[in-house]
């Protein structure tokens, strides 16, 4: 295992590799399939990045004693508070101290800003961006999003799990585990199933960017 992935074994439970996050688009309704891969959505611009191959910087924030350097885009966020671990994130975005965002557990809830954190978990947050196929676990049942229009945070697209059909068809009455969670961080040899395929991860790195993408760092097992 490499020294990042032993340094944050005890508090990321899963990497994930995926794509560099690039800055924030505002436009459109709907995914757009770019051409050479990736979407558009409303409020981020995921782009994936196949020679991006580097471990991600893992960055302390103690919570009463922040960092006081920018937070760079990619990087992997401990947030601790009293000492102990509290939340695992990915910034999506290079984040000033001064930006009044720049706390993880104060999540952006204003319209159009771009989401500047999301979290390593397969629980549903409604700051997180969702697609088509994406899975989540809410109130302890697996939910799979419906919706041909993205979930993207502080817009008329937010819908929770629990606005049901057609956003979000329940799949199971417990939490599936190996399924891929697009906000989830997995380390190298992790394997997950996307639409019904067994994939490994090939990379430590960043969480996002869907297995069956050319590039994303992932292999086909099946």
């Amino acid at each position: 295992m490499t020294a990042l992935g032993t340094s944050v074994m005890s508090v990321v439970s899963s990497w994930a590799i995926a794509l560099a996050p690039l800055n924030g688009f505002w436009g459109g309704v709907a995914n757009v399939q770019l051409e050479g891969g990736g979407d558009v959505v409303i409020g981020m611009w995921y782009m994936p990045d196949p020679n991006d191959t580097a471990a991600p910087d893992v960055v302390n924030f103690d919570i009463d004693n922040p960092p006081t350097e920018p937070i760079k885009k990619g990087s992997i966020v401990v947030v601790k508070k009293n000492g102990e671990v509290v939340g695992v994130f990915t910034a999506l975005h290079t984040i000033d101290p001064a930006n009044p965002d720049f706390n993880p557990l104060d999540p952006n809830e204003r319209w159009v800003r771009p989401m500047v954190y999301s979290e390593n978990t397969a629980e549903y947050r409604p700051f997180h961006h969702y697609h088509n196929h994406d899975y989540v676990i809410f109130e302890g049942k697996t939910y799979q999003y419906a919706w041909g229009v993205a979930h993207n945070p502080n817009t008329v697209s937010e819908r929770p799990p629990s606005a049901g059909e057609p956003y979000w068809v329940k799949v199971a009455d417990a939490p599936i585990q190996d399924l891929w969670f697009r906000h989830r961080i997995y380390l190298r040899g992790a394997e997950v199933i996307y639409k019904g395929v067994r994939y490994r991860c090939e990379l430590d790195g960043r969480a996002g960017f869907q297995p069956d993408h050319p590039n994303s760092g992932w292999t086909r097992l099946e």
